[in-house]
This record gives structure tokens, sequence and C-alpha cells, in this order.
């Protein structure tokens, strides 16, 4: 992914010293069954593209995120009830200077039983040095003395894992605490083709066909203990969006996790059903492919499409980068004040993935173009295509892309401070500055990015769980969509 867009796609929604108080509700229907939930032995779910373990060093899609949380495990995890991040394989750490050093846990095991240890860590990080593929977080940019056949700055001491970083220590925990930092086996890093034997998640795959995914209780997993009611055997159904809704509304499964994007009424079941529904804070935006100073977008064109909101939709108008609630976030007033009144461009190509956003959308977009004489171009794009303009926005035969990202409450806010690589922002790195100072850097980042327009944000929009009414969720976080498969059952009484 190209080296100033990876940043901005992992944009903070929840922060560590935030919180949002935006409610979780909506024009969303809200529907709760009336059974007696039961505890789930087998727990059957649907995510598009299961069919496959992906490589963490190349995740182009939050469904390979979601396989990959389940069946490998990270150091550290970001607590959405507390909002800290909490020891996982890590047992304890501290900074001294730029080196961080982590106590691994002792008696830790891969799921055929076998000890995971402080070498299995090592080789896991210097893989992702060696590949230099990461596309979210290219961390070896901030380890010294790094290079792909030598890397010192990463070693094991003891049972300590010691590494040299001179980067922010925020953005090292969101690493830390993702999918793309999880603990592989040493001998399932050293291959370049990623085909993992060993698995250090609260699940493993006991078999991977071209219909999903069946998932099996891993009893070696550090969190096991944590959760001993989640599902012995979890089901994961390869199936679209649509072919999901399907499924569950005639009961195949027991719940499916789907997005709410603008325009693009949810088809919900007519039968009992539940919905876990997060904050808004899935945003849809649109995404500048060259680095310009070109800022063609005016006040009046988000003025003319925030006005097609309809009453009770479940999406809100995004003022800028951070969700309404969000300390930090911006107004109405102030994001428009930051853009032009008239427009000095002639054309405006927009690449826009189908069925990712709807036609109804790229169409109101287009007309709200058209009421503030703005010519735009609708193109249509294939997946190859819109995941190469990510990866190489120079090559784009468009100006913008319209994308959507769901900001987790995994990032701190300081991740607004990363987004661009040769955009210079108006930030320093230091991880000393007070709250006030650090509201106050947030608004100056968003104002920087609407007056260059590398980004234009659209909408906020949920996402949801829908569950059988017999189903027993647990404490899913309504700031992050994931869904944390060993919290099922979690709170159905002995």
């Amino acid at each position: 992914m190209g080296a100033w867009l990876w940043p901005l796609l992992i944009v903070s929604a929840a922060v560590i010293e935030c919180s949002i108080f935006l409610q979780a509700n909506s024009g969303l229907p809200d529907s709760s069954g009336t059974k007696m939930k039961k505890a789930l032995s087998t727990f059957r779910t649907a995510i598009p593209g299961s069919h496959t373990i992906p490589d963490p060093l190349n995740i182009f899609s939050v469904n390979e995120w979601y396989i990959l949380d389940a069946i490998s495990e990270v150091l550290v995890r970001f607590d959405h009830e507390t909002g800290k991040y909490i020891p996982s394989i890590a047992e304890s750490w501290t900074f001294s200077g730029d080196e961080l050093r982590m106590k691994i846990k002792p008696g830790l095991g891969f799921n055929d039983g076998t000890p995971l240890g402080i070498q299995d860590v090592v080789a896991s990080f210097q893989r992702v040095v060696r590949r230099r593929t990461s596309t979210h977080y290219q961390i070896w940019e901030h380890i010294p003395a790094c290079s792909p056949k030598n890397c010192p700055s990463i070693r094991a001491e003891g049972d300590n894992l010691v590494m040299k970083y001179t980067g922010s220590r925020e953005s090292l925990f969101m690493f830390l605490s993702c999918p793309e930092a999880a603990v592989w086996s040493i001998e399932d890093t050293r291959h370049e083709t990623f085909s993992p034997k060993k698995f250090s998640g609260f699940y493993y795959p006991s078999s991977i066909a071209k219909s999903g995914i069946d998932l099996k209780k891993n009893r070696h997993n550090v969190r096991t203990g944590q959760f001993p009611k989640a599902p012995d055997q979890v089901m994961v159904h390869n199936l679209s969006l649509a072919d999901g809704l399907q499924a569950f509304h005639s009961k195949k499964i027991d719940a499916l996790l789907v997005s709410q994007t603008p325009f693009k009424p949810f088809p919900f079941p007519l039968d009992d059903y539940q919905i876990h529904k997060t904050v808004p804070i899935a945003l849809n935006y649109l995404l500048k492919m060259k680095v310009d100073d070109s800022a063609p977008f005016t006040q009046g064109f988000l003025e003319a499409l925030w006005e097609t909101q309809k009453s009770g939709d479940a999406t809100v108008p995004a003022f800028g980068i951070l969700p309404p609630g969000v300390e930090g976030a911006l107004t109405k007033e102030e994001a428009l004040s930051v853009l032009p009144i008239h427009s000095t461009a002639s054309k405006i190509h927009i690449g826009v993935l189908m069925p990712f956003h709807s036609a109804e959308f790229a169409a109101i977009i287009k007309s709200a173009a058209e009421k503030t004489k703005l010519d735009i171009e609708i193109v249509s794009l294939s997946r190859e295509s819109f995941f190469d303009a990510l990866s190489n926005p120079s090559r784009a035969s468009f100006d913008y892309l319209l994308s959507a990202y769901l900001a987790s409450d995994k990032f701190p806010m300081t991740q607004l401070k990363l987004v661009a690589h040769h955009h210079l922002l108006p930030a320093n790195d230091s991880d000393t500055m007070s709250r006030d100072q650090r509201v106050d850097l947030l608004k100056k980042v968003q104002n920087y990015m609407l007056m260059q327009q590398i980004t234009i944000p659209l909408y906020y929009a949920p996402d949801l769980i829908l569950a059988q009414d017999f189903v027993s969720l647990g404490k899913q976080s309504i700031t992050d969509s994931e869904l944390q498969l060993w919290r099922i059952n979690e709170d159905i009484s002995n």
C-alpha cells in the first residue's frame, strides 16, 4: 500500500483518552428475541472469503482480520471496556529510552500442545521486517540498524522480547495488538509462502474448504480460562452478504456481521432476531490519489450532499476524520470553513467499487455535484483495480477513490499524526503532550487534511451483528464491530 495512504486507512475513532458520547440509537430497527438464551457448543456464522488462511502481512479486508484474530494471538490486546492495553502473550513490559522489553508468559502452547516461546515471538517479528509487505504498519522504518537479512534490534534475552523502536509508542502498541503482529511458530515463519500448521489463537482451523473454515477451541490459548463458556466449535461459512442474509433468515447460521452503508438500507429479516449496534464509526470518504495542492470540492458540495440525508437514517454526516462525540472532532461549521467556496477543477473523476458502495450512493454524490456546478464522472472499479489504486495511487486513472474504513476503538488518536509520509503535517511526534495539546493537534491535522483535500469525509455508519434470538452474544463492544467469538455464551448463567 502506498506509503502515504496506508496510515489514513487506520484513522482513529474512539481513543484511549477520549470517549464516544454518541448513543448507539438510530433509524435502525431495534429487535430483541423473546426466547431463552441457550449455550452453544457449536456457533455458526458467515465471513465472505473464509476459504483460506490469509497472510497477516497482506491484509486488504476486514474479513481477513476477523479470521486471523480468531486463530492467532497477539502480545497485547486493547480492552474496549477499560480503554487500555492489557497483557495477552506478554506478561509485562517496560520502556528504557527507545528500547521496549516485554516478558513473555511461561507455559504457553500452540494448538497441538507444542510450547510457544520467545523464539517464536522473535521469529514472527523478524518475518514482518524481512517481508516488508505490511499493509498497515511499516514498523521497520522506526527500528534502527535493521535490514531484511539482519535485525539485531529485535532479539531475545532470556524470556524477554527486546526491541529498539524510535517511533510513537502508541503506534507501536497499535501494531502489537493487531493480527499483523500475531505470534506464529518459528517453523511457520521460515517459509515465504504463508501456510501455517500451528496456531496460537483462541481457535484453530480443523478443516479449510471452499465452503468455509471449521474452527475448534484451542485449549492452550492464553485466554481460554478467561472465557470457559465460549463455543467449542465455530463453523465459518464462506458466504457473500446476500447469501449470508438468506442463510440467517432460514436460521442456517446463528449470527452475521454486516455494515450499514449510506443510501443502501439494510434488508432486515422478518422474523425474531437480535441486533447489536455499534456507534457510527465506519467512515465513508473520498481519498485523493494524487499528491498535489488541488482542492476541487466546495462547501456547497458537502452541504448539498448532507441535505440528502433522510430523517432517521442510520448514517450521520461526517464533519471530520473523527466521529461525532469524540473529543477533538470538528463541528460542521469548523469543517466547512476550511473548504473553498468556488472550485477551479474542470472535471473530477471518482473511482467507485461496486457493490461495495451502492450505485444509488454514487448517483447521489454526482447529483450533489451537479447542484453546485461541479463536473464529476463516476468510474466503476473492479476489486483488483480498487486495491491497485490503494497500493499504487500514482497509477490511478482517477482523482479520488470512494472508500470506507472501520475506525476501530483499538486505534488511539495519535495515529492521525502518521497520516502522511510525504505530506508535511503541522505536528510533532512527542508522547508527552497534554490533553489540551492533543485535542488542539487533532483539530489542526483535520483542518490540514480538509484544506489539502487529502480526504473528504462524507458519512459515518454503524456496523451491526445480527443474531438469532436464542444466541447470547456476550459483552460485544459498541465501538468495535469485530465479532469476538470467545464472548459467545459469556453472560449465560450456569
